[in-house]
């Protein structure tokens, strides 16, 4: 008893020691519990504005008080999207369209909010429509939020009868009237016309009474004046002489240039609308473009074993035979850029030479043998203005050895016998347009897959010695596939999957012989079988559906 009294005792004095301060490290003091001050009480923050309408780039003030005192500089602006605008120390700077809401806090105060709505800058123009005669030349200034931005603005034409470059407006050489779109970023686009009057006195061909003409106005870069020593060919398509009379140049004529042995570079203003043939013969130009404005091109470009490139305008209807061919010296043309108005490529328009990709334009409703022996040629896109690809167009036998990827225009409706037989086209697709492909239209390429559409309802030997081969779709238009047209025998050592329609009515003799087949579907429409059909196939199971009323030896040395 006295032990357990004792022990109470000594736990009693530890907790008096320990509370006087005694035999440790002491407690923190505490304080006493001051509640918040509830909002209802704290002072507001007055705004000057609580909405601004700005453009991007503006800049407006808000002035903040307390109390009627200004605390403008002292709050804290938090906008909830910084990327729209900024505010620091009251100052307001739209940056980029949208709309935002600024916080704006001060300890012991209400919060207060404002809102910026930043819309686009409007662009000014110094005019909004403009006359020019042939080549005359005017300037435009445009400025943003008080800011010269002629430099900077972008301008976007709805035609060529003019050019525009910071701020400069050129008129070229044909009359009519043009719009201008100019924009900026962050800015509402604006507009102005461009009004070109032809006001010449006299239309005349480039000639060498006229080159002399401009050789005296210093309007040809040429220091002899002698055409054959020109390097560069730059000439305006209108100019006024000395007679006080305005000259519009609207050919050039035959043989003009023919054997300049220097000229490399030329270039040809839109009011030229005829260029004859020889005019550049001989020439040593690398590259050139034919302008909108010409309508008839003749065999402007014989020997020019230097051209490399050449766009033929819109203005073109007709790429003659032979134009642009080996034959006729055009041993370097590479790219060809063909022009929308082309309707017609003749025979050996291209032929022989090393063109690598080539595009033919919807508006090319005619197409001849147009690229025989262009040994190079890789890739072709033929536009949905052809109907009918022509029996060897593009084979191999043609030339086109190294043809590997082809796209075929949705009118295509006809794909002649050996089309690209013999080419490296390894994957391509047929449009639902086709209707007939011809006997070895695809023959001898490496092509591993191919569906026939449902639109094809006449399909010959077009895969003969396909070696790659390994999976063929057969659409609903066939009818029948023909004895042997898919067999080993016929080279197609590789046919592993085939899907057959369900308008084949006949599968003919030995139509699969010797493939690598290990399964396959029979449609119901299918009604006759042929003999030694499936012969020599590694097929493990088939089902003869209810429709075949004739089925003949069709599975014989089927081992598996």
């Amino acid at each position: 008893m006295k032990k357990a009294l004792l022990a109470v005792c000594l736990i009693f004095l530890a907790v008096i020691i320990t509370a006087c301060g005694g035999g440790g490290k002491s407690n923190p003091p505490s304080y006493p519990f001051i509640p918040p001050v509830p909002p209802e009480q704290l002072q507001n923050l007055e705004l000057s504005q609580k909405i601004f309408n700005l453009n991007i780039g503006d800049t407006d003030n808000i002035i903040v008080t307390l109390n009627g005192e200004d605390v403008t500089q002292q709050v804290t602006y938090t906008p909830y999207d910084e990327a729209i605008a900024r505010v620091e120390n009251g100052t307001i700077t739209a940056l980029s369209q949208g709309s935002t809401i600024v916080t704006v806090s001060l300890e012991g105060a209400n919060n207060a909010v404002f809102t910026v709505n930043v819309d686009l800058a409007d662009l000014e123009l110094s005019k909004t429509s403009y006359e020019l005669g042939l080549g005359e030349e005017d300037t435009i200034t445009v400025t943003c939020n008080g800011t010269d931005v002629t430099e900077s603005a972008v301008y976007t034409l709805d035609n060529n009868l003019i050019t525009v470059e910071k701020g400069n407006i050129k008129a070229l050489y044909k009359a009519g009237e043009t719009i201008v779109t100019v924009s900026l970023e962050g800015a509402n686009s604006a507009t102005f016309t461009v009004k070109v009057i032809d006001d010449s006195d006299e239309e005349v061909p480039l000639d060498n009474a006229i080159l002399n003409k401009l050789f005296e106005l210093n309007l040809v870069d040429n220091d002899s004046g002698n055409k054959s020593e020109l390097t560069e060919l730059n000439f305006p398509g209108a100019f006024r002489y000395t007679d006080g009379k305005k000259y519009k140049i609207i050919s050039i004529s035959e043989g003009m240039f023919a054997a300049c042995a220097s000229l490399e570079s030329i270039e040809i203003p839109n009011s030229v609308t005829t260029i004859e043939n020889g005019a550049f013969s001989g020439t040593p130009i690398k590259e050139i473009t034919i302008p909108d404005s010409v309508t008839s091109l003749g065999y402007a470009f014989n020997s020019c074993k230097s051209l490399e490139k050449i766009t033929i305008g819109n203005g073109v209807t007709t790429i003659q035979a032979s134009q642009f061919s080996s034959n006729n010296g055009l041993t370097s043309l590479k790219t060809v850029i063909i022009g929308n108005s082309v309707t017609t490529i003749e025979d050996n328009a291209f032929s022989g030479t090393p063109i690598k990709e080539i595009t033919i334009p919807d508006s090319v409703t005619s197409l001849g043998y147009a690229f025989d022996n262009c040994t190079s040629l890789e890739k072709l896109t033929i536009g949905n203005g052809l109907t009918e690809i022509q029996n060897n167009q593009f084979s191999a036998n043609k030339g086109l050895k190294s043809l590997k990827t082809v796209t075929i225009g949705n009118n295509v409706k006809t794909i002649g016998y050996s089309a690209f037989d013999g080419t490296k086209i390894e994957e391509i697709t047929i449009p639902n347009s086709v209707e007939t492909i011809g006997d070895g239209a695809f023959s001898g390429t490496p092509i591993k897959e191919i569906t026939i559409p449902d639109s094809v309802t006449s399909l010959g030997y077009a895969f003969n010695s396909c070696k790659s081969l390994e999976k063929i779709t057969i659409g609903n238009g066939v009818t029948t596939i023909q004895a042997s047209q898919f067999s080993s025998n016929n080279g197609l050592t590789s046919l592993k999957t085939v899907i057959i329609g369900n308008s084949v009515t006949t599968i003919g003799e030995s139509a699969f012989n010797g493939t690598k087949i290990e399964s396959i579907e029979i449609p119901n429409s299918v009604t006759r079988i042929g003999d030694y059909a499936f012969q020599a196939t590694p097929i493990k199971e088939i089902t003869i559906p209810d429709s075949v009323t004739s089925l003949g030896y069709a599975f014989n040395s089927c081992k598996s």
